[in-house]
């Protein structure tokens, strides 16, 4: 409930958007243990809003919020690892975001599973495998994910590593 009500501040809903105050009911979750705010405060520290920006401390709720089972936390770590976030201590390292990103996936996150087939798409940190990034975007499009149906679609329409197929796609 506390991270429902700064979720209200944050946005706005219900009562007036207060940034100082989602962040006093978020910082209360978390305290009780709750990853959902864990990931909230992070996401404020991200993007600056409400407080000064600081990709440290975003990590840092990041990493809190993985340590308590979040795998959204997992794949915002992923992130940070694939794009490089210079403040936070974290180089580039697609090494690094492929292991963020299959503890994601491991948990059942079809993000998780989406992020894992990109970079064997890509060929980053991993050789360039299309049939390993197909494997992991139909694991993500089996669970229900619609943008990953529509990625193994496009792959088919390419023909990026399996035969062009309109009917597939």
């Amino acid at each position: 409930a506390m991270s429902n009500i700064g979720w209200l501040y944050q946005n706005g809903q219900g009562v007036p958007q207060d940034y100082g105050e989602a962040m006093n009911w978020f910082q209360k979750a978390a305290a009780a243990g709750n990853s959902a705010a864990m990931i909230e405060i992070g996401g404020l520290y991200r993007d600056g809003i409400g407080v000064t920006q600081d990709y440290g401390e975003a990590m840092n709720w990041f990493q809190k919020a993985a340590v308590a089972g979040n795998s959204a936390a997992m794949i915002m770590i992923g992130q940070f690892y694939r794009d490089g976030r210079g403040g936070s201590g974290v180089t580039q390292d697609y090494a690094e975001a492929m292991k963020w990103f299959q503890k994601a996936a491991a948990a059942g996150n079809s993000v998780g599973m989406i992020q894992t087939g990109w970079l064997y798409r890509d060929g980053l940190g991993v050789e360039q495998d299309y049939a390993e990034a197909m494997k992991w975007l139909r694991q993500a499009a089996a669970a229900g994910n619609p943008s990953a149906q529509k990625y193994v679609g496009n792959l088919f329409e390419n023909g990026s590593g399996v035969p062009r197929d309109y009917a597939e796609a």
